[in-house]
């Protein structure tokens, strides 16, 4: 079993837990998945708020150590496995591009996909 736990949606198409998936497989680090039906409501399930401080998926477990919201994931996961391939730049200026460009991902490419008004979608 791995040290760290990815909670995500049931249905898996989430942006924001895609982010996640991408920054623990960037850092070649091992871990599980359990998945969390939010159309039945689970993340308000009290076993898994009173873990997620925002009862948002995806949430990472590392050991005793639980953490949602994807860019908080991502960051976390560059701070606490600094020998491995980082997720964002070390240079901050890149760093900031790279937030930048995450959270326009997040936030406007998802509603065109559900649209279908992009090619292969």
């Amino acid at each position: 079993m791995a040290d760290l736990t990815l909670w995500v949606d049931a249905f898996r198409i989430s942006p924001y837990a895609f982010s996640s998936f991408v920054a623990l497989e960037e850092k070649q680090l091992p871990y599980d998945v359990e998945e969390v039906a939010m159309h039945r409501a689970e993340n308000r399930a009290p076993d898994y708020a009173r873990r997620s401080l925002t009862v948002r998926v995806p949430m990472l477990r590392h050991g005793d150590f639980f953490l949602s919201e994807s860019s908080a994931i991502a960051e976390y996961l560059d701070d606490a496995f600094p020998g491995t391939p980082r997720v964002l730049p070390a240079d901050v200026r890149q760093r900031a591009r790279a937030r930048q460009v995450m959270a326009w991902v997040r936030s406007d490419l998802m509603p065109i996909r559900e649209s279908g008004s992009v090619a292969g979608s």
